[in-house]
């Protein structure tokens, strides 16, 4: 599993990736330049999208999510979307 951590400022940003033991995978001041941050998060996607059934007191669905970057007003933005569908419970 890998964590993620983007400190955002008005004009740039710094990336940080770790994994479960704390190792730190990516430290990177970038402009805030969408398709600059997805490069250089790029290797590190796997795990996403990933889908798991979910079990809420008998009732399961099975779940998509997966991650999307845009802008909206100028501004950088990560977007988790989750997608369900009701499956019969293991």
């Amino acid at each position: 599993m890998k964590f993620c951590g983007i400190d955002l400022h008005s004009n740039n940003s710094v990336v940080v990736v770790t994994d479960e033991t704390d190792r730190v995978l990516v430290s990177r001041r970038c402009p805030n330049e969408l398709a600059l941050i997805i490069a250089l998060l790029d290797p590190h996607r796997e795990g996403y999208p990933r889908t798991f059934v979910e079990n809420l007191s008998g009732n399961c669905a099975l779940v998509t999510e997966s991650w999307s970057g845009g802008r909206i007003n100028g501004r950088l933005l990560w977007t988790k979307k989750q997608s369900r569908k009701a499956v019969a419970c293991p």
